[in-house]
């Protein structure tokens, strides 16, 4: 049977998310969430980005991503974006790639694993 594993606030602390997850030992077959924050703050936000996705962890939009991408897509529309960024939340911006960055926009809002929903 697998397990649903549910991770909160992560905020790019990649270390620690690393050493926990081997002490949790996720099988293949278990389903790995992590609700939101998973950047900002921590000093390797980027790294636990990719992280998640190269290792198949799936999240759920979290306040610090949404910031983020209303940035970007004020950045598209117009010069005077009226979302304000601090130096960890620029350093993150100027390091996405493509990937990172529609790995963020297509975070959903919730899911459901049966009778379960986590927002």
């Amino acid at each position: 049977m697998s397990k649903l594993i549910i991770y909160g606030d992560i905020h790019g602390c990649y270390d620690e998310f690393v050493r926990l997850r081997q002490k949790i030992n996720p099988e293949k077959r278990d389903i790995e969430v992590c609700v939101g924050d998973i950047i900002t703050r921590g000093k390797g936000s980027i790294k636990t980005l990719r992280y998640l996705q190269s290792n198949n962890i799936k999240p759920v939009l979290g306040n610090h991503e949404d910031k983020l991408i209303r940035y970007l897509d004020h950045q598209k529309k117009d010069k005077n974006n009226p979302i304000i960024l601090d130096k960890d939340e620029k350093d993150i911006i100027e390091n996405l790639n493509s990937d990172d960055i529609e790995f963020l926009q297509n975070m959903p809002l919730f899911m459901q694993f049966g009778k379960i929903i986590k927002p």
